[in-house]
């Protein structure tokens, strides 16, 4: 598996938790691949 699928796997399982707690946007200010995270919801949550 590759190191991308493996990240977007990560960042999308991170993301979903923070939406059930609430917690979208400090999640989003920690997260250091802001850019994956971006990513990860306009494929998963606008698409």
């Amino acid at each position: 598996m590759s190191i991308t699928r493996i990240a977007s796997r990560y960042a999308k399982s991170l993301l979903d938790l923070a939406v059930e707690q609430n917690k979208v946007e400090r999640v989003l200010e920690d997260m250091a691949g802001k850019h994956l995270v971006e990513y990860v919801i306009k494929l998963h949550y606008y698409a």
